[in-house]
């Protein structure tokens, strides 16, 4: 094994362990040979939930993994959210406070993500002067989100959140969570993205754009993107199977779900099958079953932003 540490986080409540524990499956399983650290911020999470995170991470891959409950009271500086976004994604704003000092780098990822590819390129990237590293985002209306935050489109740009190489010293120096806690309060009404918003209206300027392999968000496979013919021709690029590495379904139709039509929705199944969860798959309805067809109707008369 690797002598060299790749320290990964996560943040999870107990509703999200399933989901947690396919990431976290899909990380280890195609970076065996190297040595990783996973450390998990802890809404909540019950003891099982922990001895299901331990059983993947410990057990069967043989890694380290470290557990940061957090106090019952940290919600209550945020904005409720809606939907299917719980709280829960504002702890990643508390990653540099709260690990401790001597980890100066950490890959942040999602719960809602597979890793298909080695992660040693990314984890090796120079974080020198810079915040973090992060792939672009492309939903329709990127320009106007960036002038709601004061952020530059053209120079500047805005990140997804979901896959984050945080450079910790960085965010440390410059008094990061402070910052991003006086951005909630001074924007609560308007975090339409949430934590995503933060991280991008504190830390835009300085934040190291990433090739899109290491976030394939859900928007890069739509057929309408907020995406330059350069990026675009870029994007179509990464998403072959030859490049791709991390496949984040940032959507709100989750593999998980019923709703769900990403076109790589069943290599999800592929790493859930390694966990406690195999077998485990989306249980469709006579009226799911009928909502999917329109669904497929609708994208095939691009009456909706389908998948390309």
């Amino acid at each position: 094994m690797a002598q060299e540490f790749c320290h990964l986080v996560c943040c999870v409540d107990d509703n999200y362990v399933p989901y947690c524990g396919v990431m976290l499956a899909s990380v280890l399983e195609n970076n065996r040979e190297e040595h990783i650290v996973v450390h998990v911020l802890d809404n909540a999470l019950t003891d099982r939930g922990r001895e299901s995170l331990r059983g993947i991470v410990e057990r069967k891959y043989g890694q380290q993994i470290c557990f940061y409950p957090l106090s019952s009271d940290w919600q209550d500086s945020f904005p409720s959210t809606s939907s299917y976004v719980s709280l829960t994604t504002y702890c990643k704003l508390f990653i540099s406070a709260i690990l401790p000092a001597s980890v100066d780098k950490v890959l942040y990822l999602d719960c809602d993500i597979i890793v298909v590819g080695a992660l040693r390129d990314l984890w090796n990237r120079d974080l020198s002067g810079k915040a973090m590293a992060a792939v672009k985002d492309a939903h329709r209306g990127l320009e106007e989100d960036c002038r709601r935050l004061g952020i530059d489109w053209q120079t500047e740009g805005y990140y997804n959140a979901g896959v984050m190489l945080l450079n910790l010293d960085y965010l440390r120096d410059t008094h990061f969570l402070e910052r991003a806690m006086d951005f909630v309060a001074s924007h609560a009404s308007g975090l339409i993205y949430h934590d995503q918003d933060v991280v991008n209206g504190v830390l835009h300027g300085h934040i190291l754009p990433l090739p899109p392999r290491y976030n394939l968000h859900d928007h890069l496979f739509r057929r309408k993107r907020a995406l330059s013919d350069e990026e675009a021709r870029l994007a179509d690029r990464e998403m072959q199977p030859e490049h791709r590495v991390i496949i984040h379904f940032s959507s709100k139709r989750k593999p998980w779900g019923t709703r769900c039509l990403h076109p790589l929705r069943k290599l999800y199944f592929h790493y859930l099958d390694m966990t406690e969860w195999r077998g485990q798959r989306p249980q469709y309805t006579f009226s799911e079953r009928c909502w999917w067809w329109n669904r497929r109707l609708s994208e095939w008369l691009h009456w909706v932003n389908g998948y390309r």
